[in-house]
């Protein structure tokens, strides 16, 4: 145990952990009876995964601990590939628990390697109910078919897996969030058939495979720098601003030609789009003349007296990474108030919050804190990403690094708060005000969020520190406590459970009411009842 108990990993804090992940050999032999990948995070130096196999139902694994950076993600398999054999796994140093707890911080790493992000804290996988009804059925289902324990599939996963990028043009997709915007559910990434509700109908996102007849495979790299900075297709179709070609029409020639050249080599997929359910008259898309000659003047940012890199950010946050779609506010027929750019918006059902001077974050986001949620989706100084930052952070994390850390130099240079405010934690008075939602917070919310829960120890943010409570609107609040958060499965990420079907809304309103008034020194959010209607409209 020599290299774990080296200076350089004997300070590791817990970060999170991949859940139910196949690990498989450098050969595609999926590697013994794996349940778990643990990642250990070291101060932003080294991540180290934690290999379990062997053991049955959480019981009696074996531990082999493996430098993150060595794994990767396969799509075809949809797991981890790691560059061993099984006889090379079979004969490496393994661990007991017990060995590994005797590391420097032992009860910290026991509990990091153990510990579950939901209500019952840190505790041994296989304790918890919620995942001990997913692993006992993958045992059942594996034995029903004549599989061995060891060998059992974990459950079909929602969501496809990311094409993991390489080189140029797949790292400026992952800014431009491309495969996140064109992937449904359960389909091939790229291929399109996500829908995206808007006011004037639901549209659905188009297949920019290289299929030939359902996809990009015809285009020319003209046609696509027109479809991307224009909105016009090959054959003269206008595409509606839900696809963000307003923005994209700052990106360089050169960027948009690197995306071009990625998508040509991704597998195509003859996937049709589903046809669009636009309200009246606005399935008409000659309607979208008009609205271009209206619109499409984006006023480009302002860069005056900014170095290199911080240019950079600001026109990858224009441009590829469209941040105003989210966060500027609209109008009445869907464009962009140029007059305040990323003053904060509804998306999707949630609140997208000023990225500007008006950023409610009672913590000044620093360009170190601000990379680090951009590429994981969690800061331990101002929260979690949920809604649809998570599909962001998701995107991010497989973009190059310096692209992304231009963005946060420019992002933390506009999101100066005027009123810097330190953490607050007023329970008693807020109990006072609204008992049912202490009452509620003790119950559902305590064990991951009080001082001294696991969360907290384990770094995670304090609630008066995420800016939805400091939010001129309780939408993201009441959205989060409706969604919950759940990692992707191949990224580790922090997990939240859903509370829809547990809490009535009378419930939501009061520990809502009771968030508010213990973390923030704002006043009360009013119509509380209304915007819990409308965020279980929207969640639904």
């Amino acid at each position: 145990m020599s290299e774990l108990q080296s200076p350089e990993v004997s300070d590791l804090i817990f970060a999170s952990k991949v859940r139910h992940t196949p690990v498989f050999s450098q050969d595609g032999e999926r590697i013994g009876h794996v349940e778990d990948l643990a990642l250990e995070k070291i101060a932003g130096r080294v991540a180290y995964a934690i290999l379990s196999f062997g053991g049955f139902l959480g019981m009696g694994e074996k531990y082999h601990p493996l430098p993150w950076s060595v794994l990767n993600y396969d799509t075809r398999l949809g797991g981890y590939v790691v560059p061993l054999d099984k006889d090379q796994l079979k004969n490496a140093p393994s661990y007991e628990l017990a060995e590994l707890g005797d590391l420097g911080e032992s009860e910290r790493y026991r509990e990091a390697i153990f510990a579950y992000y939901g209500p019952f804290g840190a505790m041994p996988y296989w304790m918890n109910p919620g995942r001990a009804r997913r692993v006992l059925a993958g045992a059942l289902i594996g034995a029903a078919i004549g599989l061995s324990a060891s060998t059992a599939a974990a459950p079909a996963r929602e969501r496809a897996p990311l094409i993991q990028p390489e080189g140029t043009g797949a790292g400026l997709a992952a800014i431009g969030g491309c495969q996140g915007c064109h992937t449904s559910a359960n389909g091939a990434p790229f291929a399109g058939g996500r829908a995206f509700a808007t006011p004037f109908g639901a549209i659905y996102s188009t297949n920019i495979t290289p299929d030939k007849d359902r996809g990009i495979g015809g285009w020319t790299a003209a046609d696509f720098q027109r479809a991307m900075t224009q909105g016009i297709g090959p054959h003269g179709q206008r595409y509606y601003p839900v696809f963000p070609y307003p923005h994209f029409a700052f990106a360089s020639r050169a960027d948009i030609a690197a995306i071009y050249d990625y998508l040509r080599t991704v597998p195509p997929a003859p996937a049709q789009q589903p046809t669009n359910r636009m309200v009246p008259p606005f399935g008409l898309r000659s309607m979208l003349i008009g609205w271009q000659a209206l619109y499409l003047r984006s006023v480009a940012p302002n860069t005056e007296g900014l170095d290199a890199q911080a240019r950079r950010g600001a026109e990858l946050v224009a441009g590829l990474g469209h941040c105003g779609a989210c966060h500027t506010p609209h109008n009445a027929l869907g464009a962009e108030d140029a007059a305040h750019p990323l003053a904060g918006a509804m998306a999707e059902g949630w609140y997208a919050p000023p990225l500007q001077g008006d950023s409610p974050a009672p913590s000044p986001w620093t360009a170190d804190e601000l990379e680090t949620y951009l590429r994981t989706g969690i800061s331990d100084r101002h929260q979690a990403a949920a809604g649809p930052m998570g599909a962001v952070a998701r995107e991010l994390a497989q973009a190059p690094e310096p692209e992304v850390r231009a963005m946060a130099i420019y992002l933390s240079g506009l999101m100066r708060p005027s009123k810097p405010r330190d953490p607050v934690d007023q329970a008693s008075a807020a109990a006072r005000i609204w008992p049912e939602g202490a009452r509620v917070y003790a119950s559902a919310c305590a064990n991951c969020h009080e001082p001294g829960a696991g969360m907290v120890r384990f770094e995670r943010p304090s609630l008066a520190l995420g800016t939805p409570l400091d939010e001129d609107r309780p939408t993201d609040v009441i959205m989060i406590l409706l969604n919950g958060l759940d990692p992707t499965p191949e990224k580790a990420g922090p997990f939240m459970p859903s509370f829809a079907d547990n809490l009535t809304d009378a419930q939501l309103l009061q520990l809502t009411g009771y968030l508010r008034a213990r973390f923030s020194r704002d006043p009360a959010w009013r119509d509380l009842d209304g915007a819990v209607r409308a965020a279980r409209k929207a969640a639904a």
